[in-house]
């Protein structure tokens, strides 16, 4: 998982360590970019794919977990995705804004808060 520190170990390497000692991979990975999260919320909110919004910063976990359950996303500038990032990959954004700050300031002029 990159940093602002560097790389640390994530997920990927939990995972790992277990199936080298079990011999067996999961039966199912709840996280991003899973959609199981956001099916959880739609049900028990009884909310559609359109009621819905993913905030991240990552194109290819919080995007294309948006994407793939038909929500609409905002991509943040403040992790390690840069518009360099959104050349030829297939999740793209709907929104996209450097910060939260920038996010607010275009809600408060846009007289939607």
């Amino acid at each position: 998982c990159p940093t602002d520190k560097g790389f640390v170990p994530d997920l990927g390497s939990i995972i790992s360590m277990i199936y080298l000692t079990v011999k067996r991979k999961p039966d199912l990975i709840l996280g991003k970019p899973s959609t199981s999260l956001l099916e959880t919320i739609s049900d028990n909110w009884k909310l559609s794919p359109e009621d819905i919004v993913m905030f991240g910063d990552r194109l290819s976990t919080d995007i294309q977990m948006g994407k793939d359950f038909g929500t609409r996303s905002i991509l943040f500038l403040t992790g390690d995705t840069s518009y360099n990032d959104l050349a030829n990959n297939p999740y793209l954004p709907d929104y996209i804004f450097m910060n939260i700050e920038e996010f607010y300031l275009t809600l408060e002029a846009d007289n939607l808060i």
